[in-house]
């Protein structure tokens, strides 16, 4: 089941319909965005001009106005009609990778998320010291870099 609806569409007698209004919005999105405005300016822009959001309310972020760009159901689905045409949605797609490749912001791994594949874990019981006599244990893991392959 569906958990929300996402913006520019609506339900009637439970079948989405594009809501002409909103509508207009989200495709007003993807061509600015792909004009090579950013989110960020997007959104802010969408709030000046005091168009309503999803929750109804006129402040917009450039979190939001992401995942509309992002949102596959915009292209249609079994539920939805169709919003966005499949170029125009693949163009955006591009952009938005590429913005990422640009602004260095591609996923890093950590130092031990890239020697995770090398380490042993040891676990070990360690009596506490300061338990007062009372029989309580830590449990302890200890990762250790394999170097011998």
């Amino acid at each position: 089941m569906q958990r929300y609806v996402p913006f520019g569409y609506q339900i009637q007698n439970g079948k989405a319909k594009i809501e002409p209004e909103t509508a207009e919005f989200v495709r007003e999105i993807f061509i600015i965005y792909l004009a090579g405005t950013s989110t960020y300016r997007i959104a802010k822009n969408f709030t000046q001009r005091g168009i309503l959001n999803a929750s109804h309310k006129p402040s917009w972020n450039h979190g939001s106005i992401g995942k509309i760009l992002e949102n596959q159901k915009y292209l249609g689905d079994e539920f939805y009609p169709p919003l966005i045409e499949q170029s125009i949605f693949e163009q955006v797609q591009s952009r938005r990778k590429q913005r990422v490749k640009d602004l260095g912001r591609a996923a890093q791994l950590n130092s031990f998320a890239e020697n995770a594949g090398s380490l042993i874990a040891n676990t070990q019981r360690k009596e506490n010291p300061r338990s007062g006599g009372a029989n309580i244990t830590s449990i302890v893991t200890v990762y250790t870099a394999v170097t011998d392959f």
